[in-house]
């Protein structure tokens, strides 16, 4: 059997840290992820990681996203968390991308009022098109 994981699942199930040190070792490889948690995986992942992946994906082998895609996911979500407390221009200075970039990052991952608000809620349609 043999799966694909994305970047995103992967952090979910085991945590940012924890993904980038499996993907930096195998990124972009199909990995086998035995039926129980090795010293190997334990010490890559973290004891929990390891646990987590094998009640995951125990027996199989999965397919692990580049670690050069996985650079570029890292880096939008470390300019996600910096623009709830930062300017754009103290991100600039310290992710060294373009002002025009890195509020584009911004602004693609913006939640409209429409979206933030709970199924329960009913709201007049023509507010939120």
């Amino acid at each position: 059997m043999s799966a694909s994981v994305t970047y995103p699942r992967l952090t979910a199930l085991i945590g940012q840290d924890a993904a980038l040190a499996l993907l930096i070792r195998h990124g972009g490889r199909r990995m086998h992820i035995p039926a129980a948690a090795t010293e190997y995986l334990s010490l890559l992942v973290g004891a929990g990681q390891a646990q987590t992946l094998v009640r995951e994906f125990g027996g199989a082998f999965v397919e692990l996203p580049s670690k050069h895609i996985t650079a570029a996911a890292v880096l939008e979500a470390r300019i996600i968390e910096m623009s709830h407390s930062k300017t754009v221009n103290q991100i600039v200075d310290e992710v060294g991308l373009s002002f025009r970039r890195v509020k584009q990052i911004i602004q693609a991952h913006r939640v409209s009022p429409c979206q933030q608000l709970d199924k329960a809620v009913s709201i007049d349609q023509e507010v939120c098109q």
